[in-house]
């Protein structure tokens, strides 16, 4: 699980070593993390993450579900809520 959870972070700091990550390549990085997981705290950061990671690739559809997925996990969380106005904000920005 750490492993794999640390190769599926290293995307988001691609920019720092001059890289263009893939966000597709990311997503899937994070489903593989999130295939590792047994506790619902890491299941909530996978979902959080792979979200972040449809958004950067502008597929908000996406990332909005993979939110809602952590919110549902802990639905008090305002990280959350957050990224989900943020990503509906952006999908109708776009349209």
């Amino acid at each position: 699980f750490e492993l794999q959870k640390d190769y599926a972070f290293n995307f988001f700091l691609a920019e720092n070593f001059g890289v263009e990550a893939k966000w597709k390549n990311a997503a899937v990085a994070w489903q593989r993390t999130r295939e590792l997981t047994v506790k619902d705290e890491a299941l909530f950061y996978t979902w959080i993450n792979e979200g972040i990671v449809w958004t950067n690739d502008e597929s908000f559809d996406n990332a909005i579900t993979c939110l809602k997925e952590a919110l549902r996990i802990n639905p008090n969380s305002d990280r959350a809520k957050t990224l989900i106005e943020d990503a509906e904000q952006k999908r109708f920005a776009s349209q």
